[in-house]
């Protein structure tokens, strides 16, 4: 398991400095998120059979992937109302009467970008500090000197017993 989820996080970690130099690339960031999904869901199956230390290295990767997932949200919704946006100048274009307000899908879409920009901000953040901290090796000894929980392995045996397996 320590070399399935290290390969993993080598493969989510490969998209980030694509995704932070091209921080205006919607694209890249997705990427990252799409590859970090499969490494969230390997780290939560192990993380109940493994102490603590596990558990919160585990907490900043589903953190990470929950923050690209929000930029990838406004990223969607700037793109529909900026369509949106596009069909009503062209609307108001074409009547002299009855022109619809833009200023709300403006201001909304103003809004996204600045939520996007922090949610960002703290990808970076994060990013930085698990360079810093070698954050890679740190799971990888923690998955090699793994100390499993015992009642864990043990409700599970039971669990195999129960469904025959």
């Amino acid at each position: 398991m320590q070399k399935f989820i290290s390969k993993l996080l080598r493969d989510f970690l490969s998209g980030a400095e694509d995704a932070l130099i091209g921080a205006d690339d919607p694209a890249a960031l997705h990427a990252m998120r799409i590859k970090g999904k499969p490494l969230r869901y390997a780290m939560e199956l192990v993380q109940p059979f493994l102490k603590k230390g596990f558990n919160t290295h585990y907490l900043e990767i589903k953190t990470m992937i929950e923050e690209l997932g929000f930029i990838h949200d406004n990223d969607v919704a700037c793109l529909a109302l900026r369509r949106f946006d596009k069909e009503l100048y062209f609307f108001n274009a074409a009547t002299t009467e009855n022109r619809l307000p833009r200023t709300i899908l403006i201001n909304a879409r103003k809004n996204l970008e600045i939520e996007r920009q922090n949610h960002l901000e703290k990808v970076r953040g994060t990013l930085m500090n698990w360079r810093a901290r070698h954050f890679p090796e740190t799971i990888s000894d923690l998955l090699a000197h793994a100390r499993w929980r015992r009642k864990a392995a043990q409700e599970n045996n039971l669990t195999k017993a129960i469904n025959f397996e």
